[in-house]
């Protein structure tokens, strides 16, 4: 079987929105296809394979790119978005799967011209498994699962050091915080304003809760909080929280206090082993049930080693598309 593989035209979209219906069993809104890619901050890119002989598409790779810091310098990341095969075209050690991967790396990653040096996503055990047969995946040390209670609202006694103020969007208070923090990542995303009000626009499918951190001695924000409320448990997907651990603690004892309301009964967050004392203070532990995901990388840039990826990589749940 011949493969034809090039990027996408928009005439090849509907066909496949279809197959990621067929291969995932389920649709996908019009909406967050193109919050994935069309609306990216950076960009999105993506592979395409079709059938030589009658043209089918028989599989597609996906990924947003995303400006990022490696020891202070610019770096591109890439993060997996959407990776499947047509059932009618799975199979075979190299089979259009793997074929197509290829060709997106070939066409899209490196070192230099902005190409993408690293590319990492959250996919399931088994397409972690084939990844790491036939191209070269590699493992991220998995973040930890940490809980906390959410406990009554009357169980607390707020302190005027720290409020929380609600926002739509994030803006130049978010920017600045930002710039406050960019010179602690080692290796991570650029987590500016332009990315979060993408990353937690509506357009993504999901609701989010934003809440700016406040201090009274403070003109501008001091921090930030996001969560999705899922039932009776709530995700911490991001947080800048105050360095001034006093405000810390009560901006996250009015979170708490304000999900409890709504009937939360415990918030859940991924742990790196950086951020594992922080969150013990605040009151987390760690839980008993992991992610269905694999947090995954394949690095194309020499100049980073593999080791320094998997030991200083920053990332949080709102990388992984379940979150």
């Amino acid at each position: 079987m011949k493969l034809l593989f090039r990027a996408p035209t928009e005439a090849d979209w509907p066909v496949i929105r279809r197959n990621f219906a067929l291969a995932f069993h389920r649709p996908r809104p019009q909406a967050v296809w193109d919050w994935i890619y069309r609306d990216a901050p950076d960009g999105a890119c993506a592979m395409a394979a079709f059938d030589a002989e009658n043209g089918a598409l028989a599989a597609f790779y996906g990924a947003t790119r995303h400006r990022a810091l490696y020891r202070g310098q610019p770096f591109w990341l890439g993060q997996i978005r959407d990776v499947f095969s047509h059932p009618a075209y799975r199979g075979g050690r190299r089979g259009p799967f793997v074929q197509t991967a290829e060709a997106f790396f070939e066409r899209y990653t490196g070192a230099g011209d902005e190409r993408m040096a690293l590319l990492y996503g959250f996919p399931s055990e088994t397409s972690y498994r084939i990844g790491e047969l036939m191209l070269h995946y590699r493992r991220l040390p998995a973040a930890a699962l940490w809980h906390c209670p959410a406990p009554s609202p009357e169980a607390y006694a707020f302190g005027s050091e720290a409020v929380l103020e609600q926002v739509d969007g994030f803006g130049e208070e978010s920017e600045r915080l930002w710039r406050q923090r960019e010179s602690a990542v080692v290796l991570g995303l650029v987590r500016n304003a332009r990315f979060l009000d993408w990353r937690f626009a509506a357009q993504s499918g999901r609701q989010y809760l934003k809440l700016l951190i406040r201090r009274y001695d403070e003109s501008g924000a001091a921090g930030y909080l996001v969560t999705r409320t899922m039932g009776r448990e709530a995700w911490l997907v991001d947080a800048c929280l105050p360095a001034d651990f006093t405000a810390a603690r009560l901006a996250w004892e009015r979170l708490t206090a304000r999900l409890a309301l709504q009937g939360v009964r415990r918030i859940s967050t991924w742990a790196l082993p950086s951020q594992q004392a922080s969150l013990a203070r605040l009151g987390f532990g760690q839980g008993g049930w992991t992610p269905p995901v694999f947090p995954t990388y394949r690095l194309f840039d020499s100049s980073c080693s593999e080791a320094e990826v998997e030991a200083v990589l920053g990332f949080n749940m709102a990388d992984a598309d379940i979150f």
